[in-house]
C-alpha cells in the first residue's frame, strides 16, 4: 500500500503543478496538462491504478473495485498532493491558477447575475 500511496502523491502533484502554472501557456496549456496527465498515468498506472481525481477514486468505489478504506488513504494522498502542488505553484509563478475578475470588479458585482438590478433582486429574480 505504501507504494500505491506515494505513487499517487507523486502523480497528482505533479499533474496539478503543470496545471497551476500553466496559466501562461495560453492556448497550449490543454495540451501541456494533457501530456502531463499520460505521462503519469504512464508512470503509476501500473502501481497505484493512477487515479490522481478523487472522483475517479470515488468511482472505483462505486464499483466495487477499491474497499472504502483505500478510498480514503487515497483521497489523503491525492488532497495533499493538491494542497503541496498549488502551493508551489503559486510559489512558483506569484499568483493562483483561475479565472480571476478584472481589475475594478467588487466581489458582490462579481457574483450577481448581469440581467437583474439591485432594486429588482427580491422581485423577480
Amino acid at each position: 500500500m505504501r507504494a500505491k500511496l506515494l505513487t499517487e502523491l507523486a502523480g497528482t502533484f505533479v499533474f496539478l503543478t503543470v496545471i497551476s502554472i500553466s496559466g501562461n501557456a495560453g492556448q497550449f496549456a490543454p495540451l501541456a496538462i494533457g501530456l502531463a496527465l499520460a505521462a503519469m498515468v504512464y508512470m503509476g498506472g501500473h502501481i497505484s491504478g493512477a487515479h490522481y481525481n478523487p472522483a475517479v477514486t470515488f468511482s472505483l468505489l462505486l464499483r466495487g473495485v477499491i474497499p472504502p478504506a483505500t478510498l480514503g488513504l487515497y483521497w489523503v494522498a491525492q488532497l495533499v498532493a493538491a494542497a503541496l502542488a498549488f502551493t508551489f505553484g503559486y510559489l512558483i509563478t506569484g499568483h493562483s491558477p483561475g479565472i480571476h475578475p478584472g481589475a475594478g470588479v467588487s466581489p458582490l458585482s462579481r457574483c450577481r447575475p448581469k440581467s437583474c438590478s439591485p432594486r429588482r433582486w427580491r422581485s423577480s429574480c
